[in-house]
Parts: C-alpha cells; sequence; structure tokens
C-alpha cells in the first residue's frame, strides 16, 4: 500500500510540474499593471507574470507609464505564454512573446521595469540585467530622472508606513 501511495504522489507532483511548465496561446484581455498580464485562454482568465523583471506599483513614481507601456505591446493581442511556475498569489510566472517580441526583456530594455533580483533561489537573469544597464546608461523610461525606487523597496516602505499591502515578487 505504502508503494502505490508513494507513486501516487510522484505521479501527481509530475502532473502538477508539467501544468506549471506549459506552453500555450492566449489572448490579452486586460494589463493590469507594467508586469502582470490577465489573459484569456480557452474560456478561462489566467493572471501572468512576466517573468525575471519587476515594475513599478500603479502609485509608485512611473507605474503608470509602465503599464500604459505594456498596454501599447501587448493589449488585445494573441500572445504565447511559456510558464515556469505558479507564485504564492497563483499567477502564472512566465515569458510572454506578443508578435515575436519577448515583452519581459521589452519592458526592461525600455526602462520600464528592473531586472529581478534573485529570487526562490534563482539568479537574476544576465540579459536582464544587461538590458537594463542598457537602459540605465541610455536614461530610457524611469531611468531618464535620478532617483528611481525599485518595487521590492517601494512596498517594503509602504508596509514599514501603513499603506496598502503589496504582492511580493
Amino acid at each position: 500500500m505504502t508503494f502505490h501511495r508513494l507513486l501516487c504522489g510522484f505521479l501527481l507532483l509530475a502532473i502538477a510540474g508539467a501544468a506549471q511548465a506549459a506552453e500555450f496561446s492566449a489572448k490579452v484581455i486586460a494589463v493590469l499593471d507594467g508586469d502582470t498580464l490577465l489573459v484569456l485562454r480557452g474560456g478561462s482568465r489566467i493572471k501572468v507574470r512576466l517573468a525575471d523583471i519587476d515594475a513599478p506599483e500603479k502609485d509608485q513614481p512611473h507605474g503608470m507609464v509602465s503599464r500604459e507601456t505594456l498596454i501599447e505591446l501587448a493589449a488585445k493581442r494573441r500572445v504565447q505564454v511559456a510558464s515556469r511556475a505558479t507564485d504564492d498569489y497563483n499567477r502564472l510566472i512566465a515569458t510572454v512573446h506578443a508578435d515575436g517580441v519577448n515583452l519581459n526583456r521589452e519592458q526592461v530594455r525600455l526602462g520600464m521595469a528592473w531586472a529581478a533580483p534573485s529570487w526562490r533561489g534563482r539568479k537574476a537573469d544576465e540579459t536582464m540585467v544587461a538590458l537594463q544597464e542598457e537602459a540605465r546608461r541610455e536614461k530610457r523610461g524611469l531611468w531618464a530622472a535620478p532617483g528611481a525606487i525599485e518595487p521590492w523597496r517601494w512596498r517594503r516602505s509602504s508596509d514599514d508606513h501603513g499603506g496598502r499591502r503589496h504582492p511580493a515578487r
């Protein structure tokens, strides 16, 4: 009996892992902020968090511009989603392409998001870090003026001062 339970548990974990690492096509029905999309796939709405980036919060300086940029890149388009995992808020963590453009990288390249720091044991993506440095050198987006605050620090500061709770990235 124990062997069968172990086998069933292993199969359930394998199925769950495969579901998290799926690739699929979907239509963007909403852009929630500079790094989160709501997509429609087969009648189901799915929140997708762009992997390896962290965009300013909507109530943070540059937050609405970051969202507007992602709207221009993705709204009402068919996208390809390559999911990696599900976060604590049940969002798919994914790389998303629209019209052949990697939206994760494009947000960082345009200066609309930071390369996310290490997360859950993963090192920061080197390509994202290089794109961020290029945007900073070229003074694109949030790098146009000094003093941009990383979203993870903004959320922590907001929490420390009684602001609304922001989901961790």
